[in-house]
């Protein structure tokens, strides 16, 4: 009997030694499990294009507004202009102005689309489409409008002829 104590007592101490070793050796795996699985989704999520995509958009809009910048900077540079302040003044307003021309036609561009995408009819979307090509065209004027007076206000008129002809790539002849 005094056997079968010990044995049954031995038996019994090792299956709650076992059971103490598995649960704790299973908390272990299933933390690692926990851990391997975090890293993965995170790798995943940093991987993925959703985080590439504004990164592509912001790099096009900077290069924009470098090829902008250079551009105004070569045409400000026909002016003959030697305070720094008037010229850096100069190049940016001549790069506002192509960036929101730029705006005005990308909109524009946009608005079409999605009315090209909608169920109208042919008479329909040709209206839309007038209309929309108008609201371009007021915009643009107005644009141009406040652009000009803008430079009004610390060019000569010649300098300003010189800046509206680089701007339009010497397309329009000199009257």
């Amino acid at each position: 009997m005094k056997r079968l104590r010990l044995v049954t007592k031995y038996s019994l101490g090792r299956k709650i030694a076992d059971a103490k070793t598995s649960s704790v050796s299973s908390l272990y795996l299933s933390s690692k499990f926990i851990i391997v699985n975090f890293i993965i989704v995170v790798l995943f999520l940093l991987g993925s294009p959703i985080s590439a995509q504004p990164t592509t958009d912001k790099k096009q809009e900077t290069d924009y507004n470098k090829v902008v910048k250079e551009r105004a900077t070569k045409i400000v540079n026909t002016l003959n202009i030697s305070d720094s302040h008037i010229f850096d003044k100069a190049v940016d307003r001549i790069s506002e102005h192509y960036i929101r021309i730029n705006e005005i036609h990308e909109n524009a561009k946009e608005c079409i689309a999605i009315q090209k995408n909608q169920s109208l009819s042919a008479e329909e979307l040709t209206v839309a489409i007038k209309k929309q090509e108008e609201k371009k065209s007021s915009s643009l004027l107005q644009q141009h409008a406040a652009f000009i007076t803008h430079l009004n206000k610390f060019m000569t008129e010649e300098q300003l002829e010189k800046v509206k002809d680089g701007m339009t790539y010497r397309v329009f002849p000199i009257t």
